[in-house]
């Protein structure tokens, strides 16, 4: 399953992250995902929990929250939010520059 290999990349990202922090045991990790993942919380907490055990991260908590799309017209290079058709110049030219990851936001 596609979400499996996520949840690895993700844990072990946390654990590059707890090294460099000099932190000794993640209790909590914090995760966004993006709204044009194609994930979502209910897909990805059972992948991350049992990738957490095999790790040897078992009982920490995940706190997932969702990061909207951000797009910036081609056009005219301004920012649109999570338009697809450019407010300031009508261009449907556009790039989405966020909401499409999955990454740590923080570790504790």
């Amino acid at each position: 399953m596609h979400e499996h290999g996520i949840a690895d990349k993700l844990l072990k990202t946390a654990q590059i992250m707890a090294d460099e922090q000099g932190l000794k045991k993640i209790t909590r990790i914090s995760i966004g995902l993006g709204a044009l993942s194609g994930l979502s919380e209910e897909s990805l907490i059972d992948p991350l929990e049992h990738a957490a055990e095999e790790m040897g991260l078992g009982g920490v908590s995940f706190i997932i929250a969702e990061i909207p799309p951000l797009a910036r017209c081609r056009q005219c290079g301004m920012e649109i939010g999570e338009n697809y058709t450019c407010p300031y110049c009508g261009s449907t030219d556009v790039e989405v520059m966020v909401g499409t990851e999955a990454a740590i936001m923080e570790i504790a």
